[in-house]
């Protein structure tokens, strides 16, 4: 579905704030643990519900 208007765009990555890349994750890091689980797992409910 998005192939069509992004298929040459990579994967977006985290890279950290330091990053210039304008298209990178500066503040969200998908493995980083927070009492006890990944962002990643944080977020997937909130994602599925929106």
């Amino acid at each position: 579905m998005s192939s069509g208007f992004f298929g040459d765009i990579k994967k977006i990555k985290y890279e950290g704030p330091d990053s210039t890349n304008p298209l990178a994750y500066r503040f969200y890091n998908s493995d980083e643990v927070v009492a006890g689980k990944r962002l990643e797992d944080h977020l997937r409910f909130a994602v599925a519900y929106w």
